[in-house]
């Protein structure tokens, strides 16, 4: 990938993007210029759009939605046509054979621009223009090919290919009201604009609520993961027999035999017996399952008995899945953090329209009932929620004064196909937003005419100017989501992006060229953050600032919106420039992380260190070498920053793979601990969890479980000479721990305090998995390297444990 800055040898990874855009451009113009053979797979999205007319919906078994002109309930064909302008059917033809495509040909009739026509398929072959149209053929509700061709008799305008799936009784089945998903319609509509289609059968059963973050009265207590549940609905008309069903992700669980009622639901439970005391005598509750729900999100998935895909959904506590709001004052700022009531608060998640895709946190919220509603409707149910808007996106990505930029955005809603979308923009964050309406009509960079993305412009600007932009989508009744959403102090936190001169697509990457972050925040917060002294209070707060992250890699060109920036570090925050936090919605991340470290100070040593730490096969943070801009602003001119890995669950899963469910502790000082702990030196101090919280859980913090390092404290200090070296081996990695302290005796790093005799405890962390149960010991700083060649050669002299 290409992409760079005039004056600079950087790559432009936005090159290949805009080369692979270009090369797809061509090959659909191509595609789209010529007619192939009809294909035996249902027909894409796109040649729906570019033809105008589909067969929008069907009925092949009939017994009550709609009687004929004769007073039968025939099978139905409904055709819509979703052009501009009325098309002449005459002379078309509609077909179940696809080795006969004109089986049945229209008369003179035609479609009006966004109008309907319906066909009853009875076999019984009317054709009279004025009359009801019948076919020559009837629809089998097994399954079967179904396709509409133009007056050629060869091109397929629309298609269900090979066939459809099986039918049941007074259900349709057709292209939902967003022009995208295909699937049933529990209630159908002939003749009128379709709703949000269940994609097939199987999929009529969705996760509907999910409790799992349940409340902690403080960090020494247990959250009660018994309480934990998942709740599935089944949205169809007929009971589904889910013997052998499996949750496969986020816990494990087979479900005996069992069945959910039609419109009826079955909630699995962490701990049967814990649950039913907890909530009582609920129908239809099943458990018990292996694991336990993350409390940041992740995937949960369902599987039919022969492993086919159910349903899945990706939940979170940040993002689309929370809301922003306005944190307490620390350290004389308020900033940015998200707050959602189901992440620990005692409400459940609730899928809010079951008709709608349970994929996006817009269509669920926290439950209004505390425990939430398992085995009875959501609380908050609703059969019509404003347009779902999602891939809010715009294009370039650093624009030169000279470009206009293009918001694009996807807008899906449950009700109609006909959205008012509105884009908001302004810039440098001053004065009135400027509105324009976003088109979904093929000419505003939208891409195709009616495939559910919008686009709009916005004029070219001044050179390192901020755009602040959101995108607004109001639906039929009248109901209204915007894009960020507003936080709790109004619509205040927006996406931004930057016109800036410098980037250039034309240069290339070097080998070992850095990484480049761009992080822009609105001119006035950007002003109020760098002009933070080294000696202001200030440097000592965690309140983040509202900014959007770009960032160019060799393989990767990527945005963020409503990413959260704060200072970051313990002694370096006083550094001329300050080290950088960068938190990204946890429903987004980037390259799977959601959270960057970007240290200023010695960022040669760091990656010297953690080169050399991982060469030696040990665990340790791991460090790249990346440029960050601050709106269009290089404080390092050139020089480069430590983008140092996060230690957090992704931390143990990328250094423990075979055993990444332990536990991960972070050493503190007694002064930088939660209230009560006494510094992580690996003293004893009892059996009381309380002294121990200055080791930092980084993993299983619900647990509350600091067992592991009591015992391991323990034995360090308080077994007898003749019983200690076997007792340590059976909690301590020896050779590892010396392996350890000899790398960092290499590399005289003075930030791991335990190896520099600092009783403290500080700038270092144990992992202790559960298959391998011996503690690991992980350095955590490694900006203070190769400060002097005459140390004593083992330096912990301090630690009376490292001594024995």
């Amino acid at each position: 990938m290409r992409i760079g800055y005039r004056g600079n040898n950087w790559v432009s990874a936005a090159r290949t993007y805009l080369e692979s855009w270009q090369s797809n451009a061509r090959r659909n113009r191509r595609q789209n210029d010529r007619r192939t053979t009809r294909t035996r797979q249902l027909e894409s999205l796109e040649a729906r759009q570019v033809l105008a007319v589909v067969i929008s919906e069907f009925m092949a078994s009939n017994q009550t939605t709609l009687a004929d002109d004769a007073g039968k309930y025939s099978d139905w064909i409904e055709l819509h046509n979703t052009g501009a302008t009325a098309v002449n059917l005459d002379g078309w033809f509609l077909t179940d054979n696809a080795t006969n495509l004109d089986q049945w040909e229209f008369p003179a009739v035609s479609i009006a621009a966004n109008g309907y026509v319906t066909v009853f398929a009875s076999g019984s072959d009317h054709v009279d223009p004025a009359l009801p149209l019948h076919t020559n053929f009837k629809l089998d509700a097994g399954g079967e090919y179904l396709g509409l061709v133009q007056a050629d008799g060869t091109t397929v305008a629309s298609e269900y290919a090979p066939e459809f799936p099986k039918q049941s009784d007074d259900v349709s089945y057709g292209i939902s009201s967003n022009g995208v998903d295909v699937g049933y319609f529990s209630s159908a509509t002939p003749g009128a604009a379709n709703g949000i289609a269940i994609p097939d059968s199987a999929k009529a059963v969705v996760i509907s609520e999910i409790m799992y973050s349940l409340p902690r009265a403080d960090i020494l207590t247990a959250e009660d993961i018994g309480l934990e549940f998942i709740e599935l609905t089944n949205r169809s008309t007929k009971a589904i027999d889910v013997t052998g069903w499996q949750l496969t992700k986020g816990v494990d669980y087979t479900f005996p035999t069992a069945t959910i009622p039609a419109g009826g639901r079955i909630v699995v439970a962490a701990d049967k017996a814990a649950f039913t005391a907890h909530y009582g005598n609920i129908a239809n509750v099943y458990g018990n399952w292996v694991g336990r729900l993350s409390n940041s999100g992740e995937t949960i998935e369902v599987v039919d008995a022969n492993g086919g895909l159910v349903d899945d959904v990706t939940y979170s506590n940040e993002g689309d899945w929370a809301q922003r709001i306005l944190g307490p004052n620390d350290a004389g700022w308020r900033g940015w953090e998200w707050f959602a009531a189901h992440d620990g608060g005692g409400m459940s998640l609730e899928l809010i329209n079951l008709n709608m895709s349970n994929d996006n946190g817009q269509n669920w919220a926290s439950s209004q009932n505390v425990n939430g509603t398992p085995g009875q409707p959501n609380s908050v149910a609703a059969v019509n929620i404003a347009p779902v808007v999602t891939s809010v996106k715009h294009e370039p990505i650093l624009p030169h004064s000279d470009e206009p930029v293009t918001i694009t955005a996807k807008v899906a809603d449950d009700s109609s196909s006909s959205s008012t979308v509105r884009l908001h923009w302004r810039t440098n964050a001053t004065g009135n937003f400027t509105v324009v309406t976003m088109f979904d009509d093929g000419v505003h960079g939208d891409g195709l005419a009616g495939d559910g993305k919008f686009g709009a412009t916005i004029p070219a600007q001044a050179n390192l100017a901020v755009v602040e932009f959101y995108v607004e989508a109001q639906d039929t009744t009248g109901l209204t989501r915007t894009w960020p959403a507003a936080n709790d102090q109004g619509q205040t936190s927006n996406a931004l992006y930057q016109v800036y001169n410098a980037f250039d697509l034309e240069q290339e990457w070097n080998p070992g060229d850095p990484a480049i972050y761009h992080v822009i925040m609105t001119p006035a917060d950007r002003t109020e953050f760098d002009s933070v002294g080294r000696n202001d209070g200030r440097r000592q707060s965690d309140s983040q600032f509202n900014a959007t992250f770009i960032a160019l890699t060799p393989n990767d060109t990527a945005v963020r919106y409503t990413v959260g920036v704060r200072f970051r570090g313990s002694g370096s925050r006083t550094d001329t420039i300050p080290n950088n936090r960068i938190n990204i919605p946890a429903d987004n991340p980037w390259q799977g992380r959601a959270s960057l470290n970007i240290n200023e100070n010695n960022p040669d040593h760091q990656l010297t260190g953690s080169a050399m730490f991982r060469l030696a096969g040990l665990p340790v943070v791991d460090n790249h070498a990346v440029r960050l801009l601050g709106n269009g602003i290089d404080r390092k001119n050139g020089g480069v920053y430590a983008d140092a890995e996060v230690m957090d669950s992704g931390f143990a899963e990328n250094h423990f793979p075979t055993d990444p469910n332990g536990n991960l502790y972070r050493g503190y000082r007694r002064d930088e601990s939660p209230p009560g702990g006494q510094g992580a030196g690996l003293v004893y101090n009892g059996e009381s969890p309380a002294p121990y919280v200055s080791y930092d859980k980084k993993t299983n913090a619900s647990e509350a479980d600091w067992s592991d390092v009591i015992a391991l404290t323990r034995i360090l200090n308080q077994t007898t000479d003749a019983e200690f070296a076997e007792a340590v081996r059976q909690v301590v990695d020896v050779e590892q721990w010396f392996r350890a302290f000899a790398m960092n005796q290499l590399l005289d790093n003075q930030e791991f305090s335990l190896y520099t005799g600092d009783t403290a405890g500080d700038d270092y962390a144990m992992y202790r998995g559960l298959i391998d149960t011996r503690f690991k010991m992980v350095p955590y700083d490694q900006d203070s390297l190769f400060n002097s060649v005459t140390r004593n050669i083992f330096a912990p002299n301090n630690v009376p444990v490292l001594n024995r």
